[in-house]
């Protein structure tokens, strides 16, 4: 797995205010995997990811991509997104 992932988790979990528990207990698993993502140790899966992206409220696109193929970072993206029209987010 790569770190950029876990730092991308970790930065989108900070900017929506949760802990590793509050998004492990939303996702359906524990802290600790939770912490293993963020530390790039623990394997994903699709399923996964996917409703940590839906927690997070971005797309999975933003979990995965790296540091060059990123251009904004996670708070430029969250402004960008809460300055859309609320039907264009979806």
């Amino acid at each position: 797995m790569h770190i950029h992932f876990g730092n991308r988790l970790r930065e989108f979990r900070h900017l929506n205010g949760l802990t590793q528990q509050e998004l492990a207990t939303q996702v359906g698993v524990s802290a600790v995997f939770t912490s293993k993502s963020e530390r790039g140790l623990k394997l994903r899966s699709l399923d996964r990811l996917l409703k940590m992206a839906k927690v997070l409220r971005i797309s999975p696109a933003w979990l995965l991509c790296d540091s060059i193929a990123c251009t904004k970072t996670p708070a430029e993206f969250l402004q960008l997104i809460s300055e859309m029209p609320r039907q264009k987010r979806l």
